[in-house]
């Protein structure tokens, strides 16, 4: 594979993304992440995409179920612009996810 370069990925376990997202906000911009995944974002619904956009990156999200009654879960990536992407799921029973597979190209 001559002339790849490789990615920078990075991985935080947030515990409310609606609490640190400045913080997040701040390492994608000084940073030279081109994925950054969240996890316990502690999103549901109720939070709309603009409200946890940034700049040059794109975001997947899987929420928590709001009715577990739990306020824990959520998983959250922020990708970079250039990167396209394919997501497959698998999943086992109502509310389990047994796979996520996020192709990044």
């Amino acid at each position: 594979m001559s002339g790849f370069k490789g990615i920078n990925v990075g991985y935080l376990n947030i515990r409310s993304l609606n609490k640190k997202l400045e913080e997040v906000v701040l390492i994608l911009s000084e940073g030279d992440l081109e994925i950054l995944c969240i996890g316990e974002s502690w999103l549901n619904k109720s939070v709309p995409d603009q409200m946890i956009s940034i700049n040059n990156y794109n975001t997947l999200r899987w929420d928590r179920n709001a009715n577990s009654g739990k306020m824990t879960g959520g998983l959250l990536v922020y990708y970079k612009n250039h990167l396209n992407r394919e997501v497959s799921f698998a999943f086992i029973g109502k509310n389990c996810v047994a796979r996520r597979e996020i192709k990044l190209i």
